[in-house]
């Protein structure tokens, strides 16, 4: 098995972006990896950014690996949107499966708390088999 298939099969959500360190801090194991060099469409109205305006690093608590806290140091572009008609002058690139805005924790990690809680809340009768919430 290559190194890039176990990637998917463990951390799906780290597919598209560039692992650039793994190593253990005490009881936590830390990621550091950056985005890919992509061209990436501003959210507020479609228009391909191509300048960086700057970058910057965040952390974003993930699902747990063999027991030990997983912290992703993740390095973002900060880009400008060139349509001169768009309210937004710039915008932070997200990762599809990884980050949201704002968010200090994966998506994989608030949706694994979030099904936690659902499970918690409906009591030992729906404790197994595990079923989805309630949409």
């Amino acid at each position: 098995m290559l190194i890039t298939e176990l990637l998917g099969v463990v951390f799906p959500q780290l597919l598209d972006v560039r692992i650039e360190n793994v190593f253990t801090a005490g009881r936590s194991v830390r990621i550091q990896a950056s985005t890919q060099d992509q061209d990436v469409a501003c959210p507020a109205c479609g228009f391909v950014a191509r300048r960086v305006h700057s970058r910057y690093e965040r952390r974003l608590s993930d699902l747990m690996v063999g027991g030990r806290e997983t912290l992703v140091h993740l390095r973002v572009r900060r880009l400008f949107c060139g349509n001169q008609d768009c309210s937004r002058a710039t915008f932070v690139e997200q990762v599809a499966g990884l980050t949201t805005k704002y968010g200090r924790r994966s998506i994989g990690w608030v949706a694994c708390c979030a099904i936690s809680r659902w499970r918690s809340a409906a009591g030992p009768a729906r404790a197994w088999p595990l079923t989805s919430p309630p949409t």
